[in-house]
């Protein structure tokens, strides 16, 4: 059992939804507090602040458990906004679906009872708005490329090196004055 149960703290719960295991008196109380903090959660009358100053109040726990525990009742039923989202997201699309079909397929003319040419321009239209709707135009965050990985790189001017003479400061060799006498060295060996 505790193979089904695994580290989830939750899985109780979903398993004992699905029939597959027994709650415990003190389980099913909390399992009540979770589905009454998930009422107050989709009624449109509560902010989510207001459901954890509710779960404080009701229960007499900390702000902190409060917010614990209408996460995990969150959690345990799904973010009902999400859900409401989709679910606005897809009656959209099957609106928008019926009227691209009507623009291809318009009917007959109820004057003449000719066949109505099929309108094109507005069934792109909307295939564009059910496009966008199902993020078809989003790309995959995983496989886009690097623009980077593309760029070319500048050109690179090379020239030789040319020697340039300079001074070598030997420290044995200075006077009293703080001058120091010097060699003059030019590629790489010593004039003397």
């Amino acid at each position: 059992m505790q193979q089904l149960l695994g580290n989830d703290k939750l899985q109780k719960y979903r398993l004992f939804y699905t029939g597959d295991y027994q709650l415990t008196k003190d389980e099913e109380d909390y399992l009540a507090r979770y589905e009454d903090i998930q009422d107050k959660l989709t009624d449109d009358d509560y902010t989510r602040s207001d459901v954890v100053k509710y779960v404080m109040k009701r229960y007499g726990v900390t702000k902190q458990m409060a917010n614990r525990t209408v996460n995990e009742a969150a959690d345990l039923y799904g973010s009902m906004v999400e859900i409401h989202r989709k679910a606005a997201r897809s009656f959209q699309i099957e609106k928008l679906q019926r009227a691209a079909s009507l623009c291809l397929n318009p009917g007959t003319d109820p004057e003449t009872g000719a066949d109505l040419p099929p309108d094109l321009s507005n069934y792109e239209k909307i295939m564009n708005q059910i496009n966008k709707l199902q993020n078809l135009y989003e790309p995959d965050p995983e496989k886009t490329d690097d623009p980077a990985a593309y760029e070319v790189p500048p050109a690179f001017i090379y020239s030789a090196v040319e020697d340039v003479e300079y001074e070598e400061v030997d420290p044995e060799s200075q006077d009293n004055s703080g001058q120091s006498s010097t060699k003059a060295i030019s590629g790489g060996t010593s004039a003397k």
